[in-house]
């Protein structure tokens, strides 16, 4: 078959890729279908780190990335420091942590809808040995910003079905307006004499 020396798998008797790991024989997909071995090398290595380690591999998930997640969030984000409604500082500390997002989940390249519990508790506890309570709990918050983002697109900041862009805020407004708008309600405060 001429397979590459260092190549991981080999061709089982029964028509099958296959690799022995820990003592027992795993398959990776038909010979016939893959007679390169390509697909059944990409499911090698998306295994490949429980199957060592004696675990069961997660089930194979379609859907976004973490990284494109991340992008999606880290665009809209752009869009509210452009028009002024966040500062520099903050869309800084949403990249900060978009970044440690995609470094500690396999480069961006995990399944979003795959994470579960205990991948978020080992971020927290990795990101808890080198950084304080109040930086822990900003972090956690903005981990939670981004992956609502997505999970209720009501509360984005995109344009609503009527076109009109939607703001979970309402805008600031400038001094001269307030003072306007205080003086007009404001109504004259009367003593009482005792």
């Amino acid at each position: 078959m001429g397979l590459h020396p260092d190549f991981p798998l080999f061709p089982h008797q029964s028509g099958y890729w296959a690799k022995k790991v820990r003592g027992r024989i795993r398959y990776y997909g038909k010979i016939a279908d893959d007679p390169k071995g390509e697909a059944a090398l990409i499911e090698w290595d998306r295994v490949k780190d429980a199957r060592l380690a004696g675990r069961e591999p997660r089930p194979k998930v379609e859907g976004i990335t973490v990284g494109e997640l991340c992008d999606r969030f880290l665009q809209g984000k752009e869009l509210l420091l452009n028009n002024g409604e966040i500062a520099r500082l903050t869309f800084r500390d949403y990249k900060k942590v978009t970044d440690r997002l995609v470094t500690y989940f396999d480069g961006g390249k995990r399944v979003a809808a795959d994470l579960g519990p205990d991948d978020f508790t080992a971020l927290r506890a990795d990101y808890s040995k080198r950084n304080g309570m109040v930086s822990l709990a900003n972090f956690i918050q903005r981990v939670r910003s981004v992956f609502n983002s997505e999970l209720t697109p009501s509360c984005s900041r995109g344009p609503s079905s009527s076109g009109r862009y939607s703001s979970a805020r309402p805008r600031r407004l400038s001094a001269s307006r307030s003072q306007r708008l205080l003086r007009s309600y404001s109504r004259p405060v009367r003593s009482s004499s005792l």
